[in-house]
């Protein structure tokens, strides 16, 4: 028997091994896809990115391969980016690790190459990548997803449009201000890449750490203001390298040390506040009289002591100068008369122990003289009345004598005088109570005397009087009742003889009233008790119970 393979034709037998072929190329394409489509719908899931833009998958002409390599397709995440995926610039930037998982950098890095919406060529924009970078490193370090105004960050928008950032014409940014938005963390050493950066205003947030001295390479800054924050430490050295420097606020931080000398060297200086602080040393006017142009001067809160330098004489351009609440000691210095421009004066809470100066009265600008809380003595300069424009006088807690002189008559602006707890005797001026503006009339703890003149009723501003314990007597003015704004007045402490007046039942927006250790007698009016009621006004009313019947105060003697 013949062997009938043997004559099976060469060409099919060709044939049916292409055949074979043919289907196993088939099958072995279908299986790919299908692992390709199930490796797709996994990383939908997922969030994973497919793909980079054409332009991160590109090499540099200088030898920089960007391109990007999956090496964590199986835990679905983006790789780590190594140091050939993003320019020199951003690797560069000193304290910046893009290469640590744990650090806000490799966040704003990871969203860069693989999530920015925006699509940025990394050859064609170099400019933008950096900025966008950094910006993407302030939203992370600061818990940017927190903040309560972030329109456009992180979005497809040009970073110029971005909640708080403004750019000149090239596209550079020169404007950032992230004011009181939840701003938390340390602050964020890439803005200090920023080169044609201006303005940077961040206060009232809660950025901590010290400010670093690489602050100092933001040689076109004009203005910066990290006030309200958790700064700690000193203030770098070589902040004098900003040379353009026109505002420089960082009150309010835990700030410390001595107050540079170096700052002098800021001629550019218009605004300079340190207070709130925890600063050490003497009065910085010392050096830092090269500051010509300074308008605002700004050191109280701090631990500061010693005399006040006689140096503050030559800020002639000074508007506001504030020291208080330091220990600042010895005498007020004449040379303060210089400061012909000067609105806004506070010394108060320290120990200065001098007359107040007479040439104060030159200050024909000011609008705001707070002397209160010191050892000042001798008499209220006769020389203050001439301070025209002034809306708040405060001399309290002080060793003054004599009285209050007639020329304090010219004050027409006066809102608020505060001379309590010092040892004026005298009557009560009737010009007090001329003033058109005046809200607060305190004059608790002298020696005044004397009756409450009827010319009160002139003073419908008012909205405390205060004036316990003097020696004051007499009887209550009825003019009282036209006082429609006072909300608290204090007559105890001195010789009031007769009865409460009905009158007061008209004030009704009086809060508080106190009138005990006096010599009045009777009945409190039903109608003043009226304003106890749950919709009056009145919440203290303090009285000599034993002396007057009163069913409706809140504290009998």
């Amino acid at each position: 028997m013949s062997d009938t393979r043997n004559n099976v034709p060469k060409f099919l037998k060709i044939s049916c091994v292409l055949i074979v072929l043919i289907i196993c190329s088939l099958s072995l394409l279908v299986a790919l896809e299908f692992m390709e489509y199930q490796k797709l719908q996994g990383q939908a899931e997922t969030g994973t990115p497919t793909s980079t833009n054409s332009s991160k998958n590109s090499s540099d002409v200088d030898g920089n391969n960007n391109t990007f390599e999956f090496n964590d397709t199986e835990s679905g995440n983006p790789p780590a980016p190594s140091p050939l995926t993003l320019p020199d610039e951003i690797l560069n930037i000193p304290g910046s690790d893009v290469l640590d998982p744990s650090t806000p950098q490799y966040n704003a890095s990871q969203w860069l190459l693989y999530y920015d919406p925006a699509n940025i060529d990394f050859e064609m924009d170099k400019t933008k990548v950096i900025q966008r970078f950094i910006l993407a490193s302030v939203y992370y370090n600061l818990e940017g997803a927190y903040w309560p105004q972030a329109e456009g960050w992180l979005g497809p928008r040009d970073e110029c449009s971005w909640y708080g950032i403004a750019c000149n014409d090239q596209n550079e940014i020169v404007r950032i201000v992230l004011v009181d938005d939840l701003l938390n963390g340390t602050f964020p050493v890439e803005i200090i890449e920023l080169e044609k950066l201006e303005h940077l205003d961040l206060h009232n947030n809660n950025i901590g750490g010290p400010p670093p001295a690489a602050l100092a390479n933001l040689t076109h800054l004009k203005y910066l203001d990290m006030s309200g924050n958790a700064l700690v430490g000193d203030l770098p050295e070589n902040l004098y390298n900003l040379t353009l420097l026109e505002h420089l606020n960082l009150a309010d931080n835990n700030l410390g040390g001595i107050i540079l000398p170096e700052l002098g060297h800021l001629k550019s200086l218009k605004f300079l506040d340190l207070s709130a602080n925890t600063f050490t040393g003497h009065c910085p006017a010392k050096y830092l009289y090269n500051l010509t142009l300074l308008e605002h001067l700004g050191v109280a809160e701090n631990n500061l002591e010693g005399t006040i330098s006689s140096e503050l004489g030559l800020f002639e351009s000074l508007t506001k100068l504030y020291m208080a609440e330091n220990d600042f000691n010895g005498t007020l210095p004449t040379e303060l008369g210089q400061l012909t421009l000067l609105e806004s004066l506070h010394l108060h809470g320290n120990r200065l122990e001098s007359n107040i100066p007479t040439e104060l009265g030159q200050l024909t600008a000011l609008r705001e003289l707070y002397l209160d809380n010191n050892r000042l003595v001798g008499p209220i300069p006769s020389e203050l009345g001439e301070l025209i424009k002034l809306e708040y006088l405060d001399l309290f807690d002080n060793f003054l004598t004599g009285d209050i002189p007639d020329t304090l008559s010219g004050l027409q602006e006066i809102m608020g005088i505060d001379i309590h707890n010092n040892t004026i005797k005298d009557e009560m001026p009737l010009f007090l109570f001329d003033f058109a503006k005046l809200e607060d009339l305190i004059l608790y703890d002298n020696d005044f005397s004397g009756r409450i003149p009827p010319e009160i009723g002139n003073a419908t501003s008012l909205v405390r009087l205060l004036l316990n314990n003097n020696m004051l007597n007499g009887v209550i003015p009825d003019e009282i009742d036209e006082l429609k704004n006072l909300e608290e007045l204090d007559l105890e402490s001195n010789q009031f003889n007769d009865q409460i007046p009905d009158m007061l039942a008209n004030l009704e927006k009086l809060r508080v009233f106190f009138i005990r250790y006096n010599f009045i007698t009777g009945e409190m009016p039903s109608s003043f008790c009226s304003l106890r009621s749950p919709n009056g006004s009145l919440e203290e009313l303090w009285a000599d119970c034993e002396e007057v019947v009163c069913d409706c105060c809140t504290k009998c003697l």
